[in-house]
């Protein structure tokens, strides 16, 4: 009988520290698959702690020693919030003699309670292994909230010496090579923060750099430390793009006293802009309710005509006989009648409200969505819907709209390559949900040249597929500028604003109210939920326009 043989080894030469401050290399799980099949699978995450956000990157190693080609299916699956699971499948197949390796972007459904973080298990199918076999990935954390960062082996020690003690949450390290790993921001999805010396930052080929910056646009913290002392930084302080920032210091690694282990909020990004994901309430019109007087009264019929009615009109004394056909005829019709009063009711889909932050990155031709969502449904035919794999999906637990998120119910989120399906939505329930992407589109908000002088107020063109409203952009000598609306590709002389608020604009950048765009926003989820006009606010900063 095929055997399945589990070995937990450790990969790299740093062992764990005490209290799960110091996490070291990821350990790796080695799946030696029974003897006649002649294969080595090897599954690896790239961190040994993940908060269930996002992805986690899992590298699995295939030999085939079979002379012919063989095929493996790998099930993942997360648990958060303890009953609440994210399953994922994938299928890898070598040929004859040939051994190869590939990275699984493994998604979760959200960020686990009291910071305990995820925990998941694969289980292996195909020749030489047998059903239910598998091996834990990832474990949960301790109590304490973590950040995990990562980090280089050769600057592992001084990392953990600088976070140690420091104020805010707890340092989970993990050492990554980044030559190691694609050139795709999704490995890094499970850090906070990633730390490198402006050495290793330069080393970088052109498309890891790219995915640590996008990494960096989705909420990441890149720290930049210096190589010796003295040495000038290769760009400012601190520079915020997207949703997260880089922050560079003119200090080594080892000189640095306190490394802060904050990362940044996506919070910090509300206030400056309230209006994109405020508190939503849904309306009357939307609420769920139970029909409890309906259904009530609709059990009390259907009890007077199963019962006395039945008996003494539809099978009386002497046809008795008559029953095999009456009580089947009626719970029938009655099932039927109490689908039809549900779907009368609650109607099919449902029904939702969308808004977001929309940050332009014209530098780099992208844009970094953040959607909120929530949603009533009614009966809902099926629960697949079109999602792009590198699209993070989280649900949401708002008791004040009556979205439970389904903590207390065994809840089962499943994501594939190009789709997801499962609990995200399901009939008759209000739920909300969390949707970030990152866009490539060459929309933009440009300074046209020829203002008519210095002192002049500015003409801007937006190439952006909505109508912009309450356009407001603060030039680089701080003087805030304003115009009730700028529609796509019309060029729109600015007025001076009379009030400056204090508005949290930085210099150079603008802000402004739009609805969906398209190739920007909405990102779209389930087909089946007839969206309300999104509200989205657009913001980033105010290109020079390109002289002919």
């Amino acid at each position: 009988m095929r055997r399945l043989r589990f070995l937990l080894g450790l990969v790299g030469a740093l062992a764990l520290v005490a209290d799960g401050l110091f996490a070291g290399v990821p350990s790796s799980a080695t799946i030696d698959v029974a003897t006649e099949a002649k294969a080595e699978v090897v599954v690896w995450p790239v961190a040994e702690r993940w908060s269930g956000e996002g992805f986690l990157p899992v590298r699995v190693r295939i030999e085939n020693r079979a002379n012919e080609a063989r095929t493996w299916t790998f099930k993942f699956k997360v648990w958060t919030n303890y009953q609440e699971t994210t399953e994922h499948e994938t299928s890898v197949t070598m040929g004859p003699r040939e051994a190869g390796e590939r990275v699984v972007y493994v998604p979760g459904n959200g960020r686990a309670e009291s910071g305990r973080g995820a925990w998941g298990r694969v289980e292996v199918e195909g020749p030489g292994t047998s059903i239910g076999n598998g091996v834990n990935f990832v474990n949960q954390a301790g109590s304490d909230p973590i950040v995990s960062m990562a980090v280089s082996a050769a600057q592992e020690s001084a990392l953990f010496v600088a976070s140690n003690g420091a104020p805010g949450p707890k340092a989970e390290l993990s050492v990554v090579d980044p030559a190691a790993w694609p050139a795709d921001w999704r490995v890094w999805s499970p850090f906070q923060q990633v730390v490198l010396t402006e050495a290793e930052w330069s080393r970088l080929d052109g498309g890891r750099r790219a995915a640590l910056r996008d990494w960096v646009l989705m909420g990441g913290v890149l720290q930049v430390f210096a190589n010796r002392m003295g040495e000038p930084r290769s760009g400012p302080a601190e520079e915020r793009i997207g949703f997260g920032a880089i922050r560079r210091s003119a200090l080594t690694l080892e000189a640095e006293e306190k490394v802060k282990t904050g990362f940044v909020e996506l919070s910090e990004l509300v206030q400056m802009h309230p209006e994109a994901l405020m508190p939503m309430s849904l309306p009357p019109e939307l609420k769920l309710t139970t029909g409890r007087l309906g259904v009530s009264l609709f059990l009390v019929v259907f009890g007077i005509l199963v019962g006395p009615i039945n008996l003494f009109v539809f099978a009386p004394a002497g046809r008795r006989q008559r029953l095999f056909l009456t009580v089947p005829t009626l719970s029938l019709a009655a099932s039927v009648l109490l689908v039809v009063y549900i779907v009368v009711k609650d109607g099919f889909g449902g029904e939702g409200m969308q808004r977001g932050l929309v940050v332009l990155v014209p530098a780099s031709n992208q844009a970094v969505v953040a959607q909120q969502q929530m949603s009533r449904t009614g009966v809902l035919l099926g629960a697949q819907f079109a999602l792009p794999a590198a699209v993070v999906l989280t649900q949401i637990t708002d008791t004040s709209i009556g979205a439970t998120g389904d903590q207390n119910q065994n809840a089962a989120y499943s994501r594939s390559e190009d789709g997801a399906s499962g609990d995200w939505f399901k009939s008759r329930r209000v739920q909300k949900q969390s949707v970030r992407q990152l866009v490539p589109t060459r929309a933009r908000v440009e300074r046209v040249a020829g203002g008519g002088g210095p002192d002049a107020p500015p003409v801007v063109q937006s190439t952006v597929a909505t109508k912009l409203k309450a356009f407001q952009y603060r030039d680089r000598d701080g003087v805030l500028w304003v115009a009730d609306e700028l529609e796509p590709g019309r060029r729109v002389s600015l007025k001076r604003s009379v009030v400056d608020g204090g508005l949290p604009l930085a210099a150079g950048e603008f802000s402004a109210l739009g609805g969906a765009a398209e190739g920007l926003a909405p990102i779209a989820t389930h087909a089946a939920i007839r969206w309300r006009e999104p509200v989205f606010v657009y913001c980033g900063p105010v290109m020079e326009a390109r002289t002919p």
